[in-house]
């Protein structure tokens, strides 16, 4: 067998019995990658070195934003662990602290991305796959930006800069703060939270989702702040109380010999986290002796569910039809006598004339009528303006 090749050619020709065949020589090949070994390592070091400085600068921070924005998550459905809505913005705030603007901006970024893409996952389960996973990146992007904004006022409100501070540093900075401040100052985190609750449900025609209040809503006693603040009361308390809980942990870690120092911060928002629940509790109780008293209020519904694919129901072709589906279980339903019939999310193809008609029709037999529809109605310059309602 004979072989030809060029100068320094990886390749060579090979002559057999059976004919000629092209192979590579391995020594070659291994010659060649050995000139870029150098490289290749250099780069590897830099690499490593840049891993190294981020995670021994604000790395370790942005992996407990992380693990705080998954604890938030988890405080809602599933697995709805309530508790833990009572820890994550006060382990937020304090990751953050000596971040400066850019990194506490940065951290609120991460916590909220986790937060978002674990909490409407659900999202996922539409029927269009790229569609749904653009959305859920797309959703979870813009509600990660109100965290973000609520540190980076934080590190505002401490008078932090662009300096990146190491954490011990910045506990100690917070520990040396008096305590006529450290007792406002998860008050005014709150707020600043509460605030951005509210804008992100309104602006932009507001997505109110997943407010921090929401997550307690098993807790019959705490909830009934509600009926006066509405949920936003309850998202205060609890992230007054986080903010200040983890505060008072910063500062034993950074003090341990004080031993009242830390109660500086937690005394009014327990005493009055235990005063909503006691008034809660005694709204409760009222109201079920009211109801041993007078007896039992049954209230008999009828769920409508058309049943329709998404693909369909928003289909302008397929009004017509979706509201026949729509309209003929309801009338199956008013058989049952129930006192409210409810429709589920979307219009139904509930247009004026077929909602004057079912509106009448529900009317006649005395029902209650809990829908969602669109409306619009005309512009200052002769535009449409669009609204949904319930």
């Amino acid at each position: 067998m004979g072989e030809t090749r060029g100068n320094g050619d990886p390749f060579r020709k090979a002559f057999t019995p059976a004919g000629p065949r092209v192979e590579w020589d391995r020594s070659v090949w291994i010659g060649r990658a050995g000139m870029w070994l150098p490289f290749v390592q250099g780069m590897e070091a830099r690499g490593q070195g840049w891993v190294n400085a981020w995670w021994a600068g604000e790395g370790r921070r942005q992996a407990v934003a992380a693990g705080a924005g998954l604890l938030w998550a988890m405080a809602y459905p599933s697995p709805g662990v309530a508790g833990l809505a009572w820890v994550a913005p006060g382990l937020m705030w304090h990751a953050a602290s000596g971040l400066g603007l850019a990194g506490a901006f940065r951290a609120g970024m991460v916590a909220g991305l986790v937060h978002a893409m674990v909490s409407l996952r659900w999202l996922l389960n539409m029927p269009h796959p790229a569609g749904a996973v653009a959305g859920l990146l797309a959703l979870s992007g813009y509600c990660a930006v109100y965290p973000a904004l609520w540190l980076a006022w934080g590190a505002w409100v401490r008078g932090e800069g662009r300096t990146l501070k190491p954490w011990r540093e910045a506990a100690e900075a917070h520990a040396s703060v008096g305590w006529h401040r450290r007792l406002w100052m998860p008050l005014g985190a709150s707020a600043g939270w509460v605030g951005l609750e509210w804008l992100r449900g309104w602006f932009l025609t507001g997505f109110p989702w997943n407010s921090l209040g929401v997550s307690q809503w098993k807790q019959v006693p705490m909830v009934q702040l509600a009926s006066v603040t509405g949920v936003h009361g309850v998202s205060l308390m609890v992230c007054w109380t986080s903010v200040a809980m983890a505060g008072a942990g910063v500062v034993l870690m950074a003090r341990p010999r004080q031993r009242r120092g830390w109660m500086a911060e937690v005394r009014v928002p327990m005493v009055l986290v235990l005063l909503c629940i006691a008034w809660g509790f005694h709204r409760v109780l009222d109201e079920r002796r009211e109801e041993r008293e007078r007896g039992p209020r049954l209230l008999k519904l009828a769920l409508v569910q058309p049943s329709i694919p998404q693909t369909l129901l928003w289909d302008p072709a397929e009004r017509g039809r979706s509201f026949g589906v729509a309209s003929r279980l309801t009338r199956a339903a008013l058989e049952t006598r129930p006192d409210v019939v409810v429709w589920p999310e979307g219009d139904f193809g509930l247009g004026r004339e077929n909602f004057a008609a079912m509106s009448a029709e529900l009317s006649r037999a005395g029902v209650e009528w809990v829908f969602s529809a669109n409306d619009y109605e005309e512009g200052p310059k002769g535009g449409q303006i669009g609204r949904a309602h319930v």
